[in-house]
């Protein structure tokens, strides 16, 4: 007869569910664990995207504000604001020799190039530039594209074509013809879930500039210290203060029921010091 050696021997049925039901437990534990830090990260992941968003944002809208107003007639107004809750921006400024006056030999016929006096510096104005005509009786103005800047001899002025662009108004002298830089902020609430912050340049096509960006909200300090929502040319404006509202792209279960739609939302303020305070 052979003798099994008693350690020799398997495990017992109770030892092998013990086995397996610790086994379980640290499975589940440790799956627990790697699913708990997963979603922490997508959370940390979305909520790093959302400030990334505000901070872009904040930061455009202050490198452009402090340019506001720089090189343009008095009256076209550097801010101009709409209280629509989200608010909405437009931004205007030219650079150093980027307005100058039309001249009074300017020919009023649509057709007929704008003349200016040949002694102004036209280095700034380019073919293919698209361009602000400011009419300075009426205070309105129109972009056009410039086909061709040249000096015509015979005349003695600088002229400065738009071929094929009939113009809204009459040049006449005394407007004002600027490299104007003009940028529009708004948010487009079409899709309510990812309401965009749009910004259009120059009078073109709007383009997404951030994503879910949920509120726009400004309002501007004047020289008698009041604080109001909406400028006119007459006011000097000193401090802007802007705020911005943004959510996560994805929603986190862990707030569906504190929150309506269960994004995480932070906010931005910021005051921005006008420096060409008088519009």
């Amino acid at each position: 007869m052979k003798i099994i050696k008693k350690s020799q021997r398997g495990f017992t049925l109770i030892e092998v569910l013990v086995a397996l039901f610790i086994t379980g437990v640290l499975t589940t534990a440790t799956m627990q664990f790697y699913v708990s830090q997963h979603n922490n990260m997508l959370v940390q992941h979305n909520v790093s995207d959302m400030q990334q968003n505000l901070r872009a944002c904040g930061q455009e809208l202050t490198t452009t504000l402090r340019n506001a107003g720089s090189n343009l007639p008095n009256n076209l107004l550097s801010i101009d604001a709409t209280d629509g809750n989200p608010d909405s921006l437009t931004i205007r400024f030219s650079y150093v020799n980027g307005s100058v006056d039309v001249g009074d030999n300017t020919q009023i016929i649509q057709t007929a190039p704008i003349h200016i006096n040949n002694a102004i510096d036209m280095s700034a104005f380019k073919s293919g530039m698209t361009v602000y005509l400011w009419h300075e009786g009426i205070k309105t103005g129109e972009w056009f594209t410039i086909t061709q800047v040249t000096l015509n001899n015979g005349t003695g002025w600088i002229e400065v074509y738009h071929q094929g662009q009939e113009l809204l108004f009459e040049p006449l002298p005394g407007d004002k013809l600027i490299v104007l830089e003009e940028s529009s902020y708004f948010i487009n609430r079409a899709d309510s879930t990812n309401p965009l912050f749009m910004k259009m340049t120059n009078g073109g096509v709007p383009q997404v500039y951030a994503e879910n960006i949920d509120d726009f909200q400004l309002q501007f300090t004047l020289s008698d210290n009041s604080v109001v929502d909406t400028i006119s040319v007459n006011d000097t404006v000193y401090v802007i203060n802007v705020s911005l509202t943004a959510h996560t792209e994805d929603v986190d279960i862990a707030l569906t029921d504190r929150n309506k739609d269960g994004r995480r939302r932070r906010s931005l303020s910021t005051d921005i010091l006008v420096r060409n305070n008088r519009f």
